[in-house]
């Protein structure tokens, strides 16, 4: 991520370059920003180093394995597809609210529930509850880091966009729904194949 975004600025600093703006006029306008349009280093000075304290939070939650062990524990009474559904729900959720950022509940729900939904279930199925979950989740919870981006690039409070993300709030509920009816299926399928 470090190198697309340096990448991206070089880029951008070269093109302006040879596009006639004069090296003084650059370095103004990536310290203070384009007149009209905001930006600027001087602006995102806070979400820089929010940035750098949260993913230093997240190496550390990560390192010492902090949260491994309750997961764990939890998973070990599991038996049905919408139990598992809804505890990798909850599972991802409350480690959003831990996390500041979007990479973190991906690693650990993928790496603790992956052994147990391949045996249960299929990988399949665990890519289809976290991409429903996972993925959405940090967008919602307004300290997490992709929050806190939406919010700066649509240029609307956080609180104030979150009743109207939808998709956000409705495909958590899809999954489950869909949980139920493929459990269902299944002990049809079960009943009918003893009868």
């Amino acid at each position: 991520m470090v190198y697309a975004f340096l990448t991206s600025i070089i880029s951008a600093a070269v093109i302006a370059l040879f596009s006639g703006t004069s090296l003084p006029q650059l370095v103004f306008s990536l310290w203070h920003g384009i007149e009209g349009l905001g930006g600027g280093f001087l602006h995102m000075y806070e979400l820089l180093l929010f940035l750098g304290l949260a993913g230093a939070y997240n190496g550390l939650l990560e390192e010492m394995n902090v949260i491994q062990p309750y997961l764990d524990k939890w998973l070990q009474s599991s038996r049905s597809l919408t139990g598992d559904t809804f505890k990798t729900l909850l599972a991802t959720f409350l480690i959003t609210l831990i996390a500041a950022n979007q990479t973190l509940p991906i690693i650990l729900t993928g790496r603790s529930f992956l052994p147990h939904w391949s045996r249960n279930y299929g990988k399949e199925e665990l890519a289809r509850v976290m991409g429903d979950t996972t993925m959405l989740f940090p967008g919602i919870v307004p300290w997490s880091v992709l929050a806190i981006m939406c919010s700066t690039i649509v240029g609307i409070p956080i609180i104030e966009y979150l009743p109207f993300a939808l998709f956000l709030w409705i495909l958590p509920i899809l999954t489950m729904l869909v949980s139920v009816v493929k459990q269902t299926r299944k002990s049809k399928e079960k009943q009918t194949a003893i009868v």
